[in-house]
Parts: C-alpha cells; structure tokens; sequence
C-alpha cells in the first residue's frame, strides 16, 4: 500500500495564519499567479493588492473629506487621509525589504498598514463610512505579515 500526502501550498499555509482565511484565499487565490508560488512571490501579490486598495481608496476620503460639514468628520477624515498616506509610504518601503529578503522589516511594513488602517476605522465612533475599504487593507496588512513571518 503506498501512501500520498500532497503538499499544501504556499498560499494555503498563508492563509490559516491569517484571522480570515476566506479572504485570503478569495484575495490571494484570485491571482494566477498565486497557486504556485513560494513566500516571496506570495509577498509580492499582497504587496501590489494592498497598493492598488490604498490608492483607490484615497480619492474616497477626499472626496467624503471636501463634502464634510461637521467638524468631527472633517477630523476624522484628515486623520484616515493621512493614515492611508503613511500605509501607502510602509507599501512603498515594503517591496524594498521584500528584495532583500529583510523580513522582519516587511512584517513591519505589514503591521504598519495594518495599524494605520485600525485607527482609520476607530477614529469613527458609530460607523465609518470607509469600512469595506479598511477591512480588505487591513486583511491585506495581515496577509502581509503573515507572509514575512513564516518565510523567516
């Protein structure tokens, strides 16, 4: 009797490391290029996804910014445009660390996504307009992360 195992995939080790393993497999696994590939590829998908839901998302807090009437909101809205900022500077430092396979600086840059996006949301205190967007970045930081600590 001879026994098979199949290896588990990169991406499917990734994913049970992450809070929502459904996101990340619907995220990561939309991605051709995702079945196959190791660690640092893996990283780089995020990576790119992570860029592209940040950038579309700022003309968003823009424009929720420029029509804002209530003081609060006004904050808020400067606060999420300038923690979308300084994850879009973490995303811009990150496929640096990832070339020289520095991973505890793209964990970094992951958690840092990660905590910027937290505090977008929270600044809200019933109900943040930005919520889709914050959860798949914030996932995304997760994803990032994750990646960086398990290809240690």
């Amino acid at each position: 009797m001879v026994l098979i195992f199949a290896r588990a995939s990169f991406l499917d080790n990734v994913c049970s490391g992450c809070k929502d393993k459904a996101f990340c497999m619907r995220v990561l696994g939309s991605d051709p290029r995702s079945p196959n590939a190791g660690y640092d590829e893996l990283a780089g998908i995020a990576i790119e996804l992570a860029s592209a839901s940040a950038t579309a998302t700022r003309p968003k807090i823009l424009s929720l910014l420029r029509s804002a009437k209530d003081p609060q909101l006004i904050s808020n809205f400067q606060t999420c445009n300038e923690n979308y900022g300084n994850a879009l500077d973490s995303l811009r430092r990150a496929p640096e660390s990832l070339k020289r396979r520095d991973y505890v600086d793209l964990h970094l840059q992951g958690d840092t996504v990660f905590e910027e996006v937290y505090q977008c949301e929270h600044v809200f205190k019933s109900g943040s307009p930005l919520t889709n967007e914050n959860y798949r970045l914030e996932q995304l930081g997760i994803i990032i992360g994750v990646i960086a600590s398990d290809a240690k």
